[in-house]
């Protein structure tokens, strides 16, 4: 399931009246062209609900929408989970410091001296280690999934959004 960035997300301990919910997560289509869409209005969003009487998975898209209400004793399971990209963050980290130090040296050895190119190394590590830093921050998702007695599931993953400044 590919994650959707994170729009808005609120917790409360009780409903009010102008905002009738317990937990209230909304999403939409991760990248630049999803955020341009949810600027215009026209954005596939997806919105994960708890009200007092049960769970509503909201899902739209610029074909249309589909609801799913759950009430509370259908559901049979609730999961949740993390997803920590260690191994993308490495290979990431690893792919800029060699790109980003052969650079360094080579620049570094023609502009200055060919002894000094030695210092790509430390500013590849430099470069290598920050792509892999935001690559990891960028693509943590989490996951909740509600599964009812029937057995079908119904689920949203999400990360954090950098654009709209929501983690």
């Amino acid at each position: 399931m590919k994650a959707l960035s994170l729009k808005s997300w609120s917790v409360q301990r009780e409903p009010t009246p102008s905002a009738p919910y317990f937990i209230l997560v909304s999403g939409r289509q991760s990248g630049l062209i999803g955020w341009l869409l949810s600027v215009l209005r026209i954005d596939a969003t997806t919105t994960l609900r708890v009200d007092s009487k049960g769970i509503v998975f909201h899902s739209g898209s610029l074909a249309g929408f589909a609801t799913r209400y759950i009430p509370f004793p259908a559901v049979s399971a609730v999961v949740h989970g993390y997803h920590k990209p260690w191994f993308g963050a490495i290979v990431v980290a690893l792919v800029v410091l060699a790109i980003g130090g052969a650079l360094a040296a080579g620049v570094i050895s023609a502009a200055f001296s060919p002894r000094l190119s030695m210092l790509g190394l430390p500013i590849g590590l430099v470069l290598g280690l920050g792509a892999g830093l935001i690559y990891y921050l960028l693509n943590t998702s989490m996951l909740v999934a509600i599964t009812e007695h029937g057995g079908t599931s119904s689920s949203i993953c999400f990360k954090r959004s950098v654009i709209e400044g929501v983690s």
